[in-house]
This record gives C-alpha cells, structure tokens and sequence, in this order.
C-alpha cells in the first residue's frame, strides 16, 4: 500500500526537476522584457516624450 502513495510523490519530484529549467527561463524572458519595458518608459519621461 506505501508503493502507491510513494509512486505519485516520486513522479511529482521528477516532473519538477524536469520542469525547473524551463521555468527559470520563461521567468528570465518575462523579467527583461518587463524591465526593458520599464526603461523605455523611464526614457520617455526623461527625454520629454512622454505624453
């Protein structure tokens, strides 16, 4: 009876570890395109563009 509550706990795990990495990434995408969006912002406010 263990081996069936162990078996969905070790595929979650696994899942995990594969998912992390593809996770990291999107999260660093989403980041600088926020930041870049920021920065356009900050130089339109400084440069009078701004409306």
């Amino acid at each position: 009876m263990a081996e069936s509550k162990i078996i969905p706990i070790f595929c979650c795990f696994t899942l995990f570890k594969a998912i992390s990495p593809l996770a990291s990434t999107l999260n660093l995408t989403y980041n600088k395109a926020r930041q870049a969006a920021i920065t356009q912002e900050i130089l339109e406010v400084v440069g009078g563009s701004a409306v």
